[in-house]
């Protein structure tokens, strides 16, 4: 249990890679907050992580919105009393051809995988930054790498 008594938040942890990666810290030992924008993704990921022994904090979040990041960190603090890691895993890709996007697709991708994940962190931080401790983890995906 490497992460026994630590509590995480993972962004867009209500399915997919960040289902598994919450899933896989409750396995450690960790506490969970679940922010999705799809509510009943994130509580049933947070009733799997109840059914491994560890807390699941499920909660509706869109992480491009201010309000809604600091109701999380809010949610997170008053749950876990600290907030150890932060995983920024909410993001999209647009399938299109670049010839093909539009401002809006363009804005969309900008505030979900770039200003969200800034705005996570600087709010996930000034709790860390109280007790001198955390992690802030960044995930990305094959195609960001592979560009396909």
């Amino acid at each position: 249990m490497r992460l026994a008594g630590k509590s995480a938040i993972i962004t867009g942890a209500g399915r997919g890679i960040g289902k598994a990666t919450a899933l896989m810290f409750a396995r450690e030992g960790a506490d969970v907050l679940v922010p999705d924008l799809d509510l009943a993704g994130s509580e049933a990921v947070a009733k799997e992580i109840t059914a491994l022994g560890r807390k699941g904090v499920a909660v509706q979040v869109d992480v491009t919105r201010m309000a809604d990041i600091r109701r999380m960190v809010e949610t997170a603090v008053r749950e876990f009393g600290k907030i150890d890691i932060l995983v920024n895993n909410a993001g999209i890709t647009q399938v299109r051809y670049p010839l093909e996007l539009t401002e809006a697709d363009w804005d969309r991708t900008l505030n979900l995988n770039l200003k969200a994940v800034f705005f996570c962190s600087q709010a996930v931080a000034r709790e860390m930054v109280k007790r001198n401790s955390g992690v802030i983890l960044n995930a990305s995906s094959i195609s960001g790498r592979s560009g396909k």
